[in-house]
């Protein structure tokens, strides 16, 4: 660990916890998938049944996932961005 960079430590595992959000966040562009009441309410308020963000764009969501690769993401995460799962 760098004392004046303590941010810079590497961790060892992604927690648990996490693995869930990145894989949804990868897979379908948000972290919690949209529920037919939540599209209903949607256009019940006049809005998209999808919001405008990686949900209903897959030009987004292909970016997103450039970006996981360019970060290398794999190496400290496990997750296998081709493969949208992860290898431990």
């Amino acid at each position: 660990m760098n004392e004046i960079h303590p941010l810079r430590k590497r961790f060892r595992s992604l927690p648990s916890s996490f693995k869930g959000l990145l894989r949804s966040e990868l897979r379908i562009g948000h972290i919690y998938e949209l529920t037919d009441l939540t599209v209903s309410d949607r256009e019940d308020l006049g809005l998209p049944s999808k919001p405008p963000t990686a949900y209903s764009d897959p030009n987004a969501l292909e970016a997103l996932k450039r970006i996981a690769k360019a970060t290398n993401l794999k190496k400290d995460t496990g997750f296998d961005v081709d493969k949208l799962d992860f290898e431990w």
